[in-house]
This record gives structure tokens, sequence and C-alpha cells, in this order.
């Protein structure tokens, strides 16, 4: 059997939301954290614009990039996820989604000037994954916070981990059958 040649790609993602994720100074986390406190969610930058994902659609392209690369070299070059450029959304779009997702939530909001230095406008181009890779978002935005949302939230009331995550895969692969797309991994 002749060797392989090593291909190797970069792959960048969009901002990625899903539930699991408690990270510190993240929006969906910070506001899952928040609203269970019963407290407000402080919002340093509302009009900051983000190109926001549900964390199924990067890992469903990292998997359809893996495979590719092992069958082809070709495919060897940088990559970018994550939604078409018109399906950006600004944090205060996507807090007040969250906000009627969750079903309580206080927030505050600031004017832009507290913290350290963000870019106002983050932006990827995912022509290259969808021309080449086949690679489109299958969740539009408002699904993906709902189902963040649902995740944090049914987990508070009990639900397993495992399940929330079980029930967020059936979903994505439910969308990927509807878009008839070839992103089933």
């Amino acid at each position: 059997m002749a060797a392989k040649k090593i291909a190797v790609a970069s792959a960048r993602a969009g901002n990625v939301i899903g539930g699991g994720d408690w990270s510190a100074n993240r929006i969906i986390p910070d506001a899952v954290r928040a609203w269970q406190a019963k407290q407000a969610l402080s919002v340093r930058r509302p009009q900051a614009v983000r190109p926001w994902q549900h964390v199924i659609e990067p890992l469903g392209a990292y998997l359809i990039l893996a495979e590719r690369l092992w069958n082809d070299n070709h495919f060897a070059k940088a990559w970018n996820f994550g939604p078409q450029t018109h399906e950006a959304a600004t944090v205060r779009d996507v807090v007040g989604m969250a906000q009627k997702a969750f079903g309580t939530g206080q927030i505050e909001w600031g004017d832009g000037t507290d913290g350290p230095h963000e870019a106002g406008l983050l932006m990827l181009d995912t022509s290259l994954a969808k021309s080449q890779l086949g690679i489109q978002s299958v969740f539009p935005l408002s699904q993906a916070i709902e189902m963040t949302m649902h995740w944090y939230r049914d987990l508070h009331a009990g639900m397993s981990a495992a399940q929330l995550c079980k029930r967020d895969i059936a979903q994505y692969l439910s969308n990927v059958q509807q878009h008839n797309t070839n992103l089933a991994v």
C-alpha cells in the first residue's frame, strides 16, 4: 500500500453558540448565568455585528473537510465556516432573541465605551466552503438561538447534557434533510 501524503488545511468558524458553553465573557453563557441568578445581563457593545452560528454547523463542516482532505490534497487551503454575510446580526438582536427564547431576563445596555477594544464588525467570506465543499448553513439564526437557550433551560430543569446534545444533533440532521444538502455526518 502506498503512503498517503499529508494534507493540512486551516479552518475558522464564525461566532459559535450552543448548549454546554460555560466560558466567561461570552454573551450567551453570560446571559444564562445572569438570568438563572435573576440578575441583569450587562452588554457592553450592543451594536457589534458578528457571524453567529450554532456550534453543530462548523463541527459538521470540519468533518466534511477532513474527509475531503483524506481523499484529495486539493482541499489543503484556508476555509471559513459560518453563515452567509447577510445573516450576520448585532449583539442586541442576538440578546433579544435569547431573552425571548429563555422566557425571562433583564438586560443593561452599554454604549460601547466600556471594556477592552473590540471590532464593531466581524464577517467571514464562506463562498469557498459553499462552492467547493457544498457547505451551507442549515439553521436560521433564530432557530440556533432558540435551540441554545432551550438547551440551557432544559439542563437547568434536570435533563442530561447527553440527551440535549442528541436532541440538537437530531434537529441538525432533520434540517440537513430539509435543505437537501450533503452536510449529514
